[in-house]
């Protein structure tokens, strides 16, 4: 999925100061955090995952000259926020609001930590693509569920509560915390449907 990160936010990403400093909520398996440090040369970066193996790839990723500008932890981005310090000219936001109930309250917290003219990369699965998962899989007592709430149990073989919205509803959310949105498109395995991520 990089490739399709970058296509979108690369632009943005070469208009940040030199030695921006980046939050990576959830960074996972480290494809921002490495292509970060590959290619801006003066980039900070702090990055938590609650999954140690992922961090530990990260990590063996990284030579002895690229360790000095990042900072892995093993914690949850709720924790991470509260304890986190300064502010940051880029956040990453991926991929991580579709298992946080009340994500939002994070987002918020993630919005208050950005310097003027700092920049959020924001993605989820939407109602849209949630739908089209559970009709795929099958599981269509699970339909009603995401069509009228957004959260739940959706997949019947794990019992992870996934949070969804519709792309309007997310918009909205950004609206009311005057972001201005420099973009929206889809990203990833839907990603030439309208609405799939943002």
């Amino acid at each position: 999925y990089l490739n399709q990160y970058l296509f979108h936010c690369k632009k943005h990403l070469d208009n940040l100061p030199n030695n921006f400093r980046c939050l990576d909520l959830g960074s996972g398996d480290g494809r921002f955090v490495m292509y970060i440090l590959k290619n801006y040369k003066d980039a900070l970066i702090e990055a938590c995952d609650i999954d140690k193996k992922s961090l530990k790839l990260i990590y063996k990723k990284i030579n002895s000259k690229l360790k000095t500008r990042v900072v892995l932890e093993n914690t949850s981005i709720t924790e991470k926020l509260k304890v986190v310090k300064g502010y940051y000219d880029l956040i990453l936001f991926t991929e991580v609001a579709i298992y946080l109930p009340n994500w939002e309250e994070s987002f918020s917290k993630s919005v208050s930590l950005l310097n003027k003219n700092g920049i959020i990369i924001f993605s989820t699965r939407s109602q849209y693509y949630q739908a089209l998962s559970v009709i795929k899989n099958k599981n269509f007592k699970n339909l009603n569920l995401v069509m009228n709430r957004r959260e739940g149990e959706i997949f019947d073989r794990q019992k992870t509560v996934f949070t969804w919205n519709t792309s309007k509803e997310i918009k909205d959310i950004f609206f009311k915390k005057k972001l201005e949105i420099l973009n929206t498109t889809g990203i990833g395995c839907l990603s030439g449907i309208e609405n799939d991520i943002i």
